[in-house]
């Protein structure tokens, strides 16, 4: 199936930091995933929890592990104050383009031009200017950011649930632009709320024709069909320059739904398409289109007619399709609908398939570029039971190469597990695979991991100690001695994201990694919002005291973008944050909503 969308609302929000006088605190408005929520002020663990070492171990999960101390109880947050912030247009170093979810087709969440994130210069950060609010609520997209467009050293583009894509400066938070696409509405079988999706989808901005390409889902009525639509955009003023249909034909009782982000490799775009909440029928699928002519290529589908007419096989992974140096193409795939009971029949010509794998459901598949040749493919192997079904490998594929290995493959899902794979050699299975969070269907692993190509590391979020989980929630760093996955830290810190929300469950943030040697992750809290963290990237100890760098007015999925001195972080309320180690200019002006501690 599809990802649970979420409804989130509007509160104050904070930084904090350590050793300037700009650290912040929060009050926020708490929400579960999926339904309402109340105001809560946001509980901050203030220990320091000393990382876990881990001798090299078997890539198959580790039965057993090293107690670590619970978090101690939160503190009350202090009542907001006024607080000053940097001037409009501070001095800021040259700005780069961060083209596409995940920083590149790797989707490995480094960016060589981050090397002053740094944990010296991490006490410097503070808001670099005012929260930009999307007014829009269920964001679902990580910032892209283009240099030098129009007079602006940088414009940050983010699409909105409701249909809108913006344009923001970069380096003053002042909108540019914001143009409407439409929507798409939906209803959960059983009569739930009405939902409204837009863009769920992260942008892809080109800089060589210097164009900006997003997806937007449009319906006439809830649970019609619909027409996703790939645009192509001028970055300057978000003028519509072309357009093309991905879901040119609708199958009787057939939704489709775009989550994923925008790849741009070979001259092709790949845009992906799933469900959302099993409203439906569904063909979840891969597109190529040409980006010169805008024209649609190839589509692949996981499931439908692959072995039957069936519905699934999704293709809903925050950052979308990957693809490597040979042009390659990697996708994780939902399940194939092999269980309808709560959703109603299926309609001709859609049946029941006879496994939630039949095709390439839950399948880690990779393709030719042009989408006309399945290469290799992997079933993930589970446990299937009442409760452990629709188990959809529902991450980003992300590609990393350690040295004097094979490049590799690193994928988690909602089966809780995340698995790593030869990328020439995915059909004889897995080299190691981990189990971090619960085996049950919910949110809790869906995202991905990242990878630091100086420390040899991949990081991977530890979302809950229940249902098998290996480890208390936080976050491990797995390193590749001789080819082979283990465990080289694990540092316990935010709540456990079990029982968080509607569906049991919240993910994570997907992890950024720096070229200055600090990780940064996001961690849901059971009021309804998130917490930033910082970590070493080579030893796993907490930096900024133990505490969050940045509590968020509302849950935080995507993973922040950082490039010079810059950090963007849009949560899922449509609270764009910039922040920036750049110094405090005297010129600072004083703004209230923020808080010192």
């Amino acid at each position: 199936m599809a990802d649970r969308d979420f409804r989130l609302g509007r509160d104050l929000f904070s930084l904090s930091a350590a050793a300037l006088a700009v650290a912040v605190g929060v009050f926020v408005t708490a929400c579960g995933g999926g339904g309402g929520g109340s105001s809560s002020s946001v509980p901050v663990t203030a220990a320091s929890p000393t990382p876990v070492s881990h001798a090299s171990a078997t890539p198959t999960p580790v039965a057993t592990h090293t107690p670590v101390p619970a978090s101690p109880t939160p503190t009350a947050v202090p009542t907001p104050t006024a607080v000053p912030t940097p001037a409009a247009s501070p001095t800021i170093a040259a700005l780069n383009v961060w083209p596409t979810y995940g920083y590149d087709n790797a989707h490995d969440g480094f960016n060589p031009n981050s090397t002053n994130w740094t944990a010296a210069n991490l006490p410097n950060l503070h808001h670099g200017w005012p929260i930009f609010p999307l007014s829009e609520t269920g964001t679902q997209s990580q910032p892209v950011l283009a240099t030098n467009i129009g007079g602006h050293a940088g414009i940050l583009f983010v699409g909105g649930r409701n249909g809108t894509e913006y344009g923001v400066d970069a380096t003053t938070g002042a909108a540019v632009w914001s143009k409407s696409f439409g929507t798409e509405q939906m209803q959960c079988p059983g009569g739930g709320l009405l939902e409204t999706l837009g863009i769920q989808s992260t942008a892809n901005y080109d800089p060589v024709a210097n164009v900006v390409y997003i997806v937007d889902g449009v319906n006439s009525a809830p649970n019609a069909p619909q027409t996703t639509t790939l645009y192509k955009l001028d970055p300057a003023t978000g003028t519509p320059l072309s357009s093309v249909n991905i879901t040119p034909s609708n199958l009787p009782g057939e939704i489709d739904f775009a989550h994923t982000g925008i790849t741009l490799a070979g001259g092709n775009l790949y845009a992906g398409t799933s469900s959302t909440c099993d409203v439906s029928a569904w063909r979840g699928r891969l597109a190529a289109v040409n980006a010169a002519t805008m024209t649609l290529g190839n589509t692949f589908y996981p499931s439908y007619n692959q072995g039957g007419a069936y519905s699934g096989g999704g293709v809903w992974g925050w950052g979308g399709a990957a693809v490597d140096a040979g042009g390659n193409v990697y996708i994780g795939a939902g399940n194939t609908e092999s269980d309808v009971g709560a959703d109603g029949p299926l309609l001709p010509p859609f049946v029941v398939a006879p496994s939630e794998q039949s095709g390439y459901g839950e399948h880690l598949v990779q393709l030719s570029g042009d989408l006309s040749t399945v290469e290799q493919f992997h079933a993930v192997q589970y446990p299937f039971s009442a409760v452990a079904k629709d188990l959809d490998l529902s991450g980003t594929p992300v590609l990393f190469t350690p040295t004097g290995c094979p490049e590799m493959v690193g994928i988690q899902g909602k089966a809780g597990q995340l698995n790593f794979y030869a990328a020439d050699s995915i059909s004889a299975g897995p080299l190691g695979n981990f189990t971090f969070s619960e085996m049950v269907g919910d949110v809790s692993y869906i995202g991905n991991g990242a990878y630091s190509p100086l420390t040899g590391l991949y990081y991977a979020n530890v979302p809950t100690s229940e249902g098998g989980s290996i480890e208390p929630p936080g976050m491990v760093a797995i390193g590749f001695t001789n080819c082979s996955p283990s465990i080289v830290w694990h540092t316990q810190f935010g709540d456990d994201s079990y029982g968080i929300g509607q569906y049991d469950g919240q993910p994570r943030s997907a992890p950024t990694v720096t070229a200055g040697n600090v990780v940064f992750v996001a961690s849901p809290t059971g009021a309804g919002n998130s917490q930033l963290w910082a970590l070493d990237a080579t030893t796993g100890a907490l930096l900024n005291g133990g505490t969050p760098v940045l509590n968020t007015a509302h849950l935080l999925r995507m993973p922040p973008v950082i490039d010079g001195e810059w950090m963007y972080v849009l949560d899922q309320g449509g609270d764009l944050y910039g922040l920036t180690i750049l110094p405090v200019t005297p010129a600072s002006k004083v703004r209230a909503s923020r808080t010192v501690h």
